[in-house]
């Protein structure tokens, strides 16, 4: 997935599935997905 993707991704795991997650730690987690998992651009 791309930066967009992982942030959809985030999001849904927080408003679907309740994930306690703060704003804070999604950036945290949204950076290190994008760095190490997101596809080339």
């Amino acid at each position: 997935m791309d930066r967009a993707g992982w942030q959809k991704a985030i999001r849904k795991m927080i408003d679907r599935y309740g994930a306690p997650i703060t704003d804070d730690d999604a950036r945290v987690i949204l950076d290190y997905l994008s760095a190490h998992y997101s596809s080339p651009p």
